[in-house]
């Protein structure tokens, strides 16, 4: 292992917040405009060359930005990508994962400008930087890519920076890892123990933004957070056999460390053609 930071970017998450962040301001910028595109959800922000050119200028600076300098042009930088939902290894254990991201496009569509991100900005990127890589993986989204390189240097030193703003990382929390929240810009750091809690609560409550429904049901002699507690926990799996399956789905689909071992493999194998 070399001692240069990884940098690892959650495209996904980058390329919505940049989106809308654009959006926001065009509609200032570009009021009357802007009034009339957002009267048809199907107008295609990809052919406005002012929104587009601001989105391109801003997607690589607003990272610059956030991580310094200095530290951006000695690291190795992987911009992690998701292969397509319907492809992904968790929609095939749940269909209806993600399932409320469907109706975001209603709003706006953004597919084409995804799909320039993806083919030209993020290339074109690379190509003029001789420290930044992609890596889009059959079968898995960003989360599992970030999610894999972090077990697979969990015994190393290696410092690591996310660049992202969901929370689901927080289960990855060490002393060595560094959360930097694009929307917010802060830096964050958790311990070992503030980690392993994230993930607990995760797996307990679910994750709304991802269609994962919590454990806690109504009717039973608990408050919802004593489940929190590893006897009351344990005790109320006992004897809920619909919490219980939903406590191993969300496992399943909350827990890196789940991620299923060939496609752990595969993407350490990318991973280590431009790191090792």
């Amino acid at each position: 292992m070399n001692n240069y930071p990884i940098i690892l970017i959650d495209a996904s998450y980058t390329s919505f917040y940049r989106f809308y962040a654009t959006i926001r301001w065009y509609s200032l910028a570009h009021n009357e405009e802007f009034k009339i595109f957002c009267l048809d959800p199907k107008y295609d922000w990809f052919d406005n060359k002012i929104f587009i050119e601001k989105y391109e200028k801003m997607y690589l600076n607003s990272i610059i930005k956030i991580i310094k300098k200095n530290i951006f042009n000695n690291s190795y930088i992987f911009f992690c990508m998701d292969s397509p939902l319907e492809k992904l290894w968790r929609s095939e254990i749940f269909t209806d994962y993600k399932g409320e991201r469907k109706y975001i496009i209603q709003k706006y569509n953004f597919n084409n400008v995804f799909k320039y991100t993806y083919n030209n900005i993020i290339p074109n990127i690379i190509n003029n930087h001789k420290n930044i890589y992609s890596l889009r993986i059959n079968y898995v989204e960003a989360d599992d890519i970030i999610g894999a390189i972090c077990l697979y240097l969990k015994n190393t030193d290696q410092k690591i920076y996310i660049i992202s703003g969901d929370n689901d990382f927080c289960q990855l929390g060490r002393k060595n890892i560094y959360f930097l929240n694009y929307k917010s810009k802060k830096l964050i750091v958790l311990t070992e123990e503030e980690a392993i809690d994230s993930l607990n609560k995760k797996i307990i409550f679910g994750d709304k933004s991802d269609s994962i429904k919590g454990i806690y049901e109504k009717g039973y002699k608990i408050k919802k957070n004593d489940l929190l507690k590893p006897n009351i926990l344990d005790n109320y799996l006992s004897i809920n056999f619909k919490a219980k399956k939903q406590y191993e789905l969300n496992k399943l689909m909350i827990d890196f460390n789940y991620i299923p071992k060939k496609h752990y493999n595969n993407i350490i194998k990318y991973f280590t053609k431009y790191y090792n």
